[in-house]
């Protein structure tokens, strides 16, 4: 099988490479596991290749390439693929700030990445990975599969309209699409890439993020959010798990629509302080100091998102959400070992 990540260097998009690395094989065509042969790691900059373990059959590929760009998919699609995974995106501020930035990626690149795959007829698995943002207004205090999607930033927009393309080159043939939405995550890279100390982060998932990620490192956290802000979260290890259960479920598992929620912990931003804290006790170690000062645009676009976030397709799948806090912390900690070195 040849498998196709784009946003390859992004924090999703190197956990999933290693992930399908590690694991050697996805659901092909036959509907059977096949071995992975060839692994396609594209980005705007070139995506570092994880190790391979001894004795592996999968041959890397790394590319430098944006997805904005309308000439992209003709070489990333050299030869045919089996998988694709579209991670490459603009998140919610920049989309916002930068409008023609988060159509040319969120909404031009897919469709050029659709139609390129459309053109070659070879209709490969294609994992699109959505958002809670494409929901939006008022909400039900549990939101499941069903709920209409009714966007209010430009980011949720072009998500939505991805679905709605995911799921029109599926009902075609073309692809064999499937949508998984995604709660927040825990994304961001702690440590020498982050911002100087008290620097307000740039997007919403890395204003969350800071308060596991940097808080552990020691350093001091100021976050654009209110204390009491509830949140639907999951760890990137819970995400990962659930991209390559989606990716080898049946056509037949999705019914209407190709479109599934993640299933979410839900959870108070001081929850998750709460629990950095109690991970740093148990180490030993300073955890950072927290400060809440709230900023109105990110208060904005994040009281507007699902509190709650259910689906029972995914149960059905044995996708589950995260237990806890506690857990979400500890899954972080599995991939950085260091924080509290």
């Amino acid at each position: 099988m040849r498998v196709l990540i784009t946003g390859a260097s992004g924090f999703l998009g190197t956990r999933l490479a290693r992930a399908l690395v590690a694991r050697g094989s996805l659901v092909g065509p036959s509907g059977r596991p096949e071995p992975i042969t060839e692994l396609v790691l594209a980005d705007r900059r070139a995506p570092e290749a994880p190790a391979l373990p001894a004795g592996s059959g999968i041959r890397l590929r790394s590319v430098e390439t944006d997805v904005a760009d309308p000439t992209a998919p003709a070489a990333l699609l050299d030869e045919d693929v089996d998988s694709v995974f579209p991670l490459a995106a603009t998140l919610t501020v920049e989309s916002e700030t930068d409008f023609a930035r988060g159509l040319a990626v969120n909404l031009h690149g897919l469709l050029a990445l659709l139609e390129a795959l459309r053109l070659r007829g070879k209709a490969p698995r294609l994992v699109f990975t959505s958002s809670l943002a494409a929901f939006g207004g008022p909400l039900p205090e549990v939101v499941g599969d069903g709920v209409p999607l009714t966007p209010q930033t430009s980011y949720g927009t072009q998500k939505a309209i991805g679905e709605l393309l995911v799921d029109d080159y599926a009902r075609h043939g073309f692809v064999d699409g499937r949508c998984l939405r995604l709660p927040i995550v825990m994304t961001r890279h702690a440590g020498a890439h982050a911002p100087p100390p008290g620097t307000v982060m740039p997007t919403v998932s890395g204003a969350i993020a800071a308060i596991v990620g940097d808080r552990l490192l020691g350093r001091d956290v100021v976050c654009p959010l209110a204390p009491d802000t509830r949140i639907a979260a999951a760890s990137a290890e819970r995400v990962v798990d659930a991209l390559i259960a989606v990716h080898d479920l049946p056509a037949a598992a999705f019914g209407h629509t190709r479109a599934m929620n993640l299933p979410s912990l839900s959870l108070t931003l001081a929850e998750l302080a709460d629990a950095s804290a109690r991970a740093a006790e148990g180490a030993g170690v300073r955890v950072g100091a927290m400060r809440w000062q709230p900023e109105p645009r990110f208060q904005l676009a994040v009281d507007q998102w699902p509190k709650r976030f259910e689906s029972a397709r995914a149960s059905r799948a044995g996708i589950r959400a995260d237990a806890s806090a506690d857990e979400i912390v500890a899954a972080y900690l599995r991939d950085n070992p260091r924080a509290l070195a």
